[in-house]
């Protein structure tokens, strides 16, 4: 593969690791130059960072959930705080 072929195949690799849907024909070309570097050179650094890629993912949906989380838990804790103090009042007898 010369290195024209292999930048092609890395753009295309690229989008692929974003998880982009290739064209018919570009696919088909995504494909046999996986096969030839299959045959040629070790894929594993290459697995490796999709696996690293998609753990980044699955984090970032998870950090965006618990500041969900947080937001609607802060609003609970001003909910009962405040709830709380006009106990105390009633309690106390005192006027709000």
């Amino acid at each position: 593969m010369d290195e024209t072929q292999r930048q092609r195949w890395w753009g295309l690799h690229l989008r692929v690791a974003r998880g982009e849907l290739l064209a018919s024909e570009e696919q088909a070309y995504y494909e046999t130059i996986m096969r030839q570097l299959d045959g040629n050179e070790p894929l594993e650094p290459l697995r490796s960072a999709l696996d690293t890629r998609t753990k980044l993912r699955q984090l970032e949906a998870e950090r965006i959930r618990l500041e969900e989380q947080r937001s609607r838990l802060d609003v609970e804790i001003v909910d009962l705080e405040s709830q709380l103090g006009q106990r105390a009042r009633e309690l106390l007898g005192a006027k709000s």
